[in-house]
């Protein structure tokens, strides 16, 4: 028996039943913040990524987990009105790992929604000369849901699409000056309400260097587009941006948060090395065959 076993054990039984949930959670809490550091511990004593990913003019990507000081926060970044869900340094990110596209491969974003993260995404594209001639794919169902989208657009001067209607048109919009670097599917990851009409993500392109997936984080969601996109990723080179990957660490734990489930069964493919502060994001790369 171990030593935390041996103090809990006799604790526990005395633990009114009322207090359980409460003290369960502080315990998933404090289960997070240990495995963010082990996680950083291993970063800081290994930083260097192999094969190394650099560019001229840039440092090698190197790993970097929950620092205060990332390399991505001195990005500037480029005033949008787009609304959307992302925080100052998932802006900031997306700047900075596009810096990083060395040109053997495509560029993929799944679940733009309005185009907030597809603006920064393109924004830092540009400015990569190893873009040039390239498109960035982006899948979406464009369905709105207003039950969870509407309050994202308060305060906007943007009109709520009506329930369960196509916003791809208001996407199409918001990128209108990026309408030449962009191309736009209607695709489903998985039946749900309203998009039961539409055709499945399919892929019929190139290698895959740059993957941006915002999706949700059920587990037939991330199956769904991994199962379609893997084939044409490169092992030791394909960056898979996960934008709610820390999403996982929300207490309590919902049943539908398996975002950490599906990298873990994964884990001999995927490996992480960036989880960005103040972000959800978890950037991995690709290890597989």
């Amino acid at each position: 028996m171990s030593y935390l076993q041996r103090v809990w054990n006799p604790l526990l039984k005395f633990c009114p039943k009322a207090a359980l949930p409460g003290l369960s959670n502080q315990l998933l809490w404090l289960h997070h913040r240990v495995e963010e550091r082990r996680r950083q511990m291993l970063a800081r004593s290994h930083p260097e990524i192999t094969p190394s990913i650099t560019l001229p003019g840039t440092t090698p990507l190197t790993r970097s987990i929950l620092e205060v000081n990332g390399p991505w926060e001195n990005e500037t970044l480029t005033p949008s009105n787009i609304p959307g869900m992302l925080t100052e340094s998932d802006k900031k990110y997306y700047m900075y790992i596009t810096r990083y596209l060395r040109g053997f491969g495509e560029v993929v974003e799944v679940g733009p929604w309005l185009g907030c993260s597809t603006f920064h995404i393109l924004t830092g594209l540009r400015r990569n000369t190893n873009f040039s001639g390239k498109r960035l794919h982006v899948y979406d169902d464009f369905v709105w849901r207003s039950d969870w989208m509407n309050k994202w657009l308060s305060g906007t001067s943007i009109q709520p699409p009506p329930h369960l209607t196509s916003f791809r048109e208001l996407f199409e919009r918001n990128l209108d000056s990026y309408k030449d670097l962009i191309s736009v599917f209607t695709r489903k990851l998985s039946d749900s309400e309203g998009n039961e009409h539409l055709p499945a993500i399919e892929w019929n392109g190139g290698d895959i260097e740059l993957c941006f997936i915002d999706c949700g984080r059920t587990m037939e969601q991330n199956i769904a587009w991994y199962r379609v996109l893997e084939s044409a990723f490169i092992s030791g080179k394909t960056l898979i941006v996960m934008q709610d990957w820390q999403m996982h660490k929300a207490v309590p734990v919902a049943w539908w948060e398996n975002i950490k489930l599906f990298t873990d069964r994964f884990s001999e493919s995927l490996d992480l090395i960036h989880e960005v502060r103040g972000s959800g994001i978890g950037t991995f790369i690709y290890r597989g065959t």
